[in-house]
């Protein structure tokens, strides 16, 4: 456990030289305030874990976009039958004057007079014929100075570029500022719903603070603008999403909202310097339809077997196909239609899916209210996406599932306290099953790990992880109350931020090569996961 010493605790090693007897006093009172009246995981609830699990996740993300932008030019073989010739030895020229005693004669360009008298001297060129060249692109006389438009070019360019850093590092106060009031506001609201909201809202807000530093970050290396267009439109973006749901928000707070709109001016302004408009997620739109197809086909598939006339069903049935191809056709034209036709097509689509719907929940069968209900899901995501707030359901109906997060054991499966829970359990679920491998890899490969005690703490590290991610996915699919599955993600963070430390070592223990970039890279697919669930379920301080 203390392996890898900080340097508070070298006081205590016999091999240190000074002797400090006041520091190592107060080592002993910090010590003993760490175990009186805390937990294990305050260090991990504080906001620095999550901040750097976040930025971890930014940084690895802005280097795999300029690595897919500027990839690496592979070098063509050389065939072992081919010498490569060396460029400091200089091969004599076939017609070129035989070698003398002096070496081989230096070629010229032009052959030397016999008769010296004869020797033409070229003449400098006159400064009147210099000043008269002249710029064939604009036609005006260059004074000599060919190079002097470049330099303007180059100045208005890093003009620029510091603008931008200078906007872009006050949005990311900004941001900062927003994760304050949206954490405060999740403390202080009496609405479950809108706590929830607020807690699947922390995980964006804490990306886009951390996608916007390693921004700042890169624009400090850049000379155009150009080279950091296609991250900032990732954020503009995300942050374009993560707006329009706050805006949604029912909550009053002014000062909540007063925050959002200094974040939309800032990023109005960025999105200007870029050249960017207003950006959607037209692969998440294409996504949410597929999947609305998707469950559109599953009721197809009930229709025969509910609890309705034949010939009633067939009509239904008939219907809801055609309602499939016109989603799917939508999805495959979002990559190439303007916003507002979209918008448009998807308005229709709704008003016949309302219609459909409201037939359908007629006759009050719980499968197909179930049906009705996912497809709704898809339709308030969607809506999301395209900024525009969803209208209400014309068909309710409840459907009995096991109770949310905030112990209601009654709820509609297309409620958003459902959808809170749903989302929760599938981070749990992914991050499970991700920890399930990699400890059973860290197991194969424990024979290579030296000393026997770091392999055995690295897969107790790892194996704790797991487990917790099994119980939080248990917790929640069962309904527990809040406290019990934040005091598991609390445990998760802890046992994370071990499983961490041991892994930085993880070359220096035996394990290298393609072992230890293979292990590395499992970390980093488990890193997002374990982000969106402590920055949404740890206890907001």
């Amino acid at each position: 456990m203390f392996r890898h010493l900080p340097p508070a605790l070298r006081l205590l090693s016999p091999c240190e030289r000074l002797f400090r007897p006041r520091q190592l006093l107060v080592l002993f009172v910090m010590l003993g305030l760490c175990t009186v009246g805390t937990t294990p995981t305050a260090s991990a609830q504080s906001g620095s874990f999550l901040e750097s699990l976040f930025r971890s996740i930014a940084e690895k993300q802005m280097q795999e976009s300029q690595k897919h932008r500027n990839p690496t030019p592979s070098k063509s073989p050389t065939r072992p039958s081919e010498k490569t010739p060396d460029d400091s030895v200089r091969a004599p020229k076939p017609a070129g004057f035989p070698a003398g005693p002096l070496g081989p004669a230096r070629p010229s360009a032009t052959p030397r007079p016999t008769n010296p008298q004869h020797q033409h001297v070229p003449s400098k060129p006159s400064i009147r014929v210099e000043t008269q060249r002249r710029d064939y692109e604009t036609g005006r006389p260059t004074g000599g100075r060919p190079e002097t438009r470049d330099h303007r070019d180059r100045g208005r360019q890093a003009s620029s570029v510091r603008a931008f850093t200078s906007d872009a590092r006050q949005f990311q106060n900004e941001i900062a500022q927003l994760l304050r009031y949206v954490q405060s506001r999740a403390r202080a609201s009496r609405d479950r719903q809108e706590i929830n909201e607020l807690r699947l809202l922390l995980p964006e807000v804490y990306g886009i603070h951390a996608e916007t530093e390693a921004l700042v970050a890169r624009s400090q290396s850049i000379r155009s603008l150009d080279e950091i267009h296609d991250d900032y439109r990732q954020i503009d973006q995300h942050y374009h999403e993560v707006s329009f749901r706050i805006r949604s928000l029912p909550s009053r707070d002014s000062d909540l909202r007063s925050q959002v709109a200094k974040c939309d001016k800032l990023c109005r302004s960025l999105s200007k310097a870029c050249s960017i408009t207003p950006q959607f997620d037209r692969h998440g739109l294409h996504d949410q339809m597929v999947i609305a197809a998707t469950y559109i086909q599953t009721l197809i598939d009930d229709l025969p077997t509910a609890r309705m006339p034949i010939e009633r069903s067939r009509e239904l049935t008939h219907q809801a196909r055609l309602l499939r191809q016109a989603i799917l056709e939508k999805a495959d034209a979002v990559e190439t239609i303007q916003y507002e036709q979209i918008v448009s097509d998807y308005t229709q689509f709704v008003d016949r899916w309302q219609e459909f719907a409201e037939e359908v929940a007629e006759f009050r069968d719980p499968v197909l209210d179930r049906r009705l209900a996912r497809v709704d899901q898809c339709g308030d995501e969607t809506y999301a996406l395209l900024w525009m707030p969803a209208p209400p359901h014309r068909h309710p109906g409840t459907v009995f599932v096991p109770g949310p997060i905030d112990d209601d054991h009654s709820i509609q499966i297309g409620d958003p306290r459902s959808r809170y829970r749903e989302q929760w359990m599938a981070d749990a679920a992914a991050l499970e099953g991700a920890a399930q491998y990699l400890h059973a890899d860290l197991q194969r490969l424990g024979r290579y790990l030296q000393p026997a005690s770091y392999s055995q703490s690295l897969l107790k590290s790892s194996n704790d992880v797991y487990r917790l991610a099994r119980s939080i996915h248990s917790q929640l699919d069962a309904g527990e109350s809040v406290s019990r599955v934040q005091r598991s993600v609390s445990e998760l963070a802890t046992a994370w931020e071990s499983l961490s430390s041991e892994l930085q070592h993880l070359d220096h223990h035996g394990l290298s090569g393609r072992r230890a970039l293979a292990v590395t890279q499992q970390q980093q697919q488990m890193l997002p996961l374990v982000a969106s669930l402590t920055a949404s379920l740890l206890p907001v301080n």
